[in-house]
């Protein structure tokens, strides 16, 4: 685990109004740029699978070939692959000209040797790779968990120990089985990559999980506190982004009725096709509507 820093031309003391933009395993960058000039945000968080993710554009049949039980990146799949990876670097150039950028390494990072570069991450100006540090911005503390130091229980068991009650938001990406244990950190938000959909509780504290290009997450805080936090999913019947911090009601009846399999997940919002999504608010059963 590496020292606290601080970051910006404020020395991370600034207590202005700060706008947050979160996003996540990137299947596409298609759009991204423009939300991101839309929202204008001080501060751009990246939680990881940002140059490779299962359900990526690049993938598909047509160009994963498999070679005595290898795999092989056939011409097609690496002319999209280097694409998608550029378009990756070409958001970190973007966004750094007037925002500060911090990024997590997801699992599906690794999926090709050399795409994701901390140390071309981090030559960036303005851009930082946070995975295993503590930072600070304007007065909010921010911890960054890469999948890997959520995945070992040897590395994460000790930083929740150690950062208890001391961040104000975690940016992680972290299989579903780790986010219980994330939550003793007790931090105000969890930005967390990898799995799930758009805004729920877990024990008591915020979750977003904003998967890019279904969702994404704005923040808004005055004097290092969250004052907002909203879940925008792009609504295909509408063909328009909008704010939906809502539950799927497919998804929570699902685990209402299996307590005691998630018995710390206090509302979840899975993967699910969002132009028929049935969807609520607050509480299982109530105010169901579609998208």
């Amino acid at each position: 685990m590496h020292g606290r820093s601080s970051y910006g031309p404020d020395g991370g003391m600034n207590t202005s109004n700060t706008r947050i933009l979160a996003c996540s395993d990137f299947g596409s960058y298609k759009g991204f740029i423009e939300i991101f000039d839309q929202n204008k945000p001080d501060l751009l968080l990246l939680a990881g699978d940002l140059t490779s993710d299962g359900r990526a554009e690049f993938w598909g049949p047509e160009v994963v070939e498999w070679v005595d039980g290898k795999f092989v990146v056939t011409p097609e799949l690496k002319l999209r692959k280097t694409t998608h990876v550029e378009k990756f670097y070409g958001v970190l150039k973007h966004a750094s000209r007037n925002s500060k950028v911090f990024v997590v390494k997801g699992d599906h990072d690794d999926d090709f040797e050399g795409d994701y570069d901390v140390e071309r991450i981090n030559s960036i100006k303005n851009c930082h790779e946070i995975s295993g540090k503590l930072v600070t911005f304007r007065n909010i503390r921010i911890l960054g968990l890469g999948y890997y130091e959520t995945h070992y229980l040897r590395t994460l068991r000790p930083l929740i120990e150690k950062m208890k009650d001391k961040i104000d938001v975690v940016l992680t990406h972290a299989e579903q089985r780790r986010l219980p244990l994330i939550t003793q950190i007790r931090p105000e938000l969890i930005i967390r990559g990898h799995f799930g959909l758009g805004r729920y509780k877990a024990n008591g504290v915020s979750v977003v999980s904003p998967l890019f290009p279904d969702c994404y997450t704005t923040m808004e805080t005055q004097n290092g506190v969250i004052r907002k936090v909203d879940s925008w999913f792009y609504c295909t019947r509408a063909k328009k982004w909008e704010n939906c911090t809502l539950s799927c009601a497919y998804t929570a009846r699902v685990i209402e009725k299996q307590k005691s399999l998630w018995p710390w997940l206090d509302r979840v919002l899975e993967n699910c096709p969002l132009a028929r999504a049935e969807r609520i608010s607050h509480s299982i059963g109530s105010n169901l509507r579609t998208c």
